[in-house]
């Protein structure tokens, strides 16, 4: 169960880095939130383990996630460089001290290499109550 919790911001980081690099820069400029990433070519592609439907793809002018039409037999994560838009990341690891661990930092740092980040590492120092927020405060002064 603890090597579970542990995993969900290791999860969450990379879900959301997975996202980041493989969204479309599908924005014309008119949004008032901005364009988002400028994306180039992909650097690295990472087969998914599994993936349950249905698929989605993202309607800009909608604003909203539709049931995609078609789409390929399996999920394959595409990291793009990123050519535009902001260059750095934040990453929370949990420590240094267990090989999931280790393997899941050592894996951000290179995808985040990749695609053109710079990648911030914050220790979460668990089991410290304290130390995320300390962290979380701390990394907006970067």
């Amino acid at each position: 169960m603890l090597r579970v919790l542990r995993a969900i911001p290791v999860v969450a980081g990379v879900a959301a880095l997975a996202f980041c690099a493989s969204v479309a820069d599908a924005n014309s400029g008119n949004s008032t939130t901005g364009i988002g990433l400028k994306l180039g070519k992909v650097v690295n592609t990472i087969p998914v383990g599994s993936a349950t439907g249905p698929w989605l793809v993202w309607n800009a002018k909608s604003c909203k996630y539709e049931t995609a039409q078609s789409h390929p037999k399996a999920y394959v994560a595409a990291v793009r460089k990123v050519v535009g838009g902001p260059t750095k990341i934040g990453y929370m690891h949990y420590g240094d001290t267990d090989p999931f661990g280790v393997a899941n930092s050592a894996s951000m740092k290179k995808m985040a290499a990749l695609a053109g980040f710079q990648l911030d590492v914050y220790n979460l120092k668990y089991p410290s109550t304290t130390e995320p927020l300390t962290q979380a405060r701390n990394s907006v002064l970067k």
